[in-house]
């Protein structure tokens, strides 16, 4: 199993934290079951899965819901249609040279919403709480991803449905995760500070205007360094 370091984004309350806090234990154990289930040939992949406020601390047997069956472990597909009601996750490959995966699950259509939405919209695991992850192997490209262009960049559809109804502000608490396994090949030499900075600034125009993002910031493939801020820390897998 690879070891790698985690940039974590996450939206927590101000003050003591609550049940629905996913747990680094079920974070590591639901991404080596992605990775278990992975195509070798691909090194790339994302996924969005919504988790109920016991799923969120404690891991459990057949978590994975799609179709209306559940299994011990997920499954990962080209395309967002084929994870359908009753359902709790969608995980999706990239199109080599055309689609990231991450730009699949944000941006693609369904039903007349983006991909999100509609997950968002179909999904009953969060009725009293829980916690969201949303996953890519490699962080977003600099090139496309953070390009600032509205049709790519992914700043937006964070700040709109259903992330933005995901909060922890209200009757029900949701926390979401936004995490990645190792930064993007082709931004690690020159490009690093600038995903950092990508995030940062989402975290200053308010992505969550009711709450901030914390950032987990590790060195990859390392022991966790001494962050910023306080109460960050790292996921090592």
């Amino acid at each position: 199993m690879r070891s790698v370091a985690l940039l974590l984004l996450a939206v927590l309350c101000v003050s003591e934290l609550n049940a629905t806090e996913l747990n680094d234990g079920v974070l590591t154990r639901i991404v080596k079951d992605f990775r278990d289930v992975g195509d070798e040939a691909k090194d790339q992949f994302s996924f969005l899965i919504a988790l109920d406020p016991g799923q969120c601390t404690s891991y459990q047997e057949n978590l994975y819901l799609n179709c209306g069956k559940r299994s011990k472990l997920p499954s990962i597909s080209k395309t967002p249609d084929d994870f359908n009601v009753s359902l709790n996750y969608m995980a999706v490959y990239p199109d080599k040279g055309q689609a990231c995966s991450e730009y699949k699950i944000l941006f693609n259509k369904r039903e007349g919403k983006r991909v999100s939405e509609w997950f968002g919209k179909n999904i009953k695991v969060l009725q009293k709480g829980g916690c969201v992850i949303f996953f890519t192997e490699n962080t977003p490209c600099t090139y496309k991803c953070f390009s600032g262009k509205p049709k790519t960049d992914i700043a937006a559809p964070l700040l709109s449905n259903p992330f933005d109804s995901w909060r922890t502000d209200g009757d029900i608490d949701v926390h979401k995760y936004f995490v990645y396994g190792e930064v993007y090949d082709i931004d690690k030499e020159k490009n690093k500070p600038w995903v950092i900075h990508h995030f940062q600034c989402m975290d200053e125009f308010a992505v969550d205007p009711h709450g901030s993002f914390l950032f987990r910031q590790c060195q990859e493939n390392l022991l966790c360094r001494h962050c910023d801020r306080q109460n960050d820390y790292c996921v090592n897998l």
